[in-house]
């Protein structure tokens, strides 16, 4: 990859709008997170085990078995861990440590050595970092439960969790065929979460309302999502997550009239900064590799 696509730019942002307008729509819903997941993720493995084949490379290899079910519980502990965190913690600090995927990628090259820490890497650090705590802060403020540690324990890892899941989403796409197996990865998630259903039983309508989420939203926003992730660099697409929560509280604020909070714009900033600086960073790279 000499320069980062616009195209994969574009449909990463796209793929945040659909999954901020399922989270938009989820907060109107009288029902229990765990079931509106179980049911959303397995109505979309459907039109994902359907569409995904014939979406990705015929010329590339089948992602093997254990890769699909490592893939489908990876996914489903992130979202249990999320879920368990927004119960016992703060839903602020808790949604804002979730969408800190860029900064888990962040440490872990500069960990590792793979990049240097100059000045553009501590900005993206800064602004990444900064954007995930406003844009989760604009989804919530309230106390949360009455375990606030254990809360934002489990949404840190739920976090680096789920970086590890897009990691490998992302790395395995470039050579496998990742969104062919999308529907087996999600049939696998579906069944983990099937204990959601000992909280009670959900209305004919809550279901329908899930069902309906899976395949207009869930199933394409997977798909163009997956797409995404494999041609662009784990920092930007982790920075790009994070306009998730951004399309969620604009949607929810313009069809079903909750308050907008003026937070959203400085995070909007925030995410186009560092996803900027951190594409300027790459290029220059690429321009100048005889660089260290």
């Amino acid at each position: 990859m000499t320069r980062i696509s616009i195209a994969a730019l574009a449909a990463m942002v796209g793929a945040s709008a659909v999954f901020g307008a399922i989270g938009a729509v989820a907060s109107q819903v009288d029902m229990p997170p765990g079931q509106l997941l179980l049911f959303l993720v397995a109505t979309a493995a459907v039109p994902l085990a359907l569409a995904g084949p014939r979406l990705d490379r015929p010329d590339l290899p089948h992602l093997g078995l254990r890769a699909v079910v490592f893939l489908g519980a990876i996914n489903a502990f992130q979202i249990a861990t999320y879920l368990a965190g927004l119960t016992l913690g703060p839903v602020g600090p808790v949604a804002a440590l979730h969408l800190s995927v860029p900064v888990v990628y962040l440490v872990w090259e500069l960990a590792r050595g793979q990049r240097r820490p100059d000045v553009l890497s501590l900005s993206v650090l800064a602004l990444a970092g900064a954007g995930a705590a406003i844009a989760g802060l604009s989804e919530g403020s309230d106390s949360g439960g009455s375990g606030p540690i254990i809360g934002l324990i489990l949404a840190a890892l739920s976090a680096i969790a789920l970086a590890v899941f897009l990691g490998y989403v992302a790395a395995w796409g470039r050579h496998r065929r990742v969104r062919g197996a999308a529907g087996g990865i999600h049939l696998t998630g579906a069944v983990l979460m099937l204990p959601s259903l000992a909280f009670g039983a959900p209305t004919l309508t809550e279901v329908g309302l899930a069902v309906a989420l899976g395949a207009v939203l869930w199933a394409p926003g997977v798909l163009l999502q997956w797409w995404a992730v494999a041609r662009l660099p784990r920092v930007v697409f982790g920075t790009l997550l994070l306009f998730e929560a951004v399309f969620t509280a604009v949607i929810a604020a313009i069809a079903f009239g909750e308050a907008l909070s003026p937070l959203v714009a400085l995070a909007v900033v925030l995410i186009i900064g560092a996803a900027a600086i951190e594409t300027r960073r790459r290029e220059g790279a690429v321009a100048q590799p005889h660089q260290p």
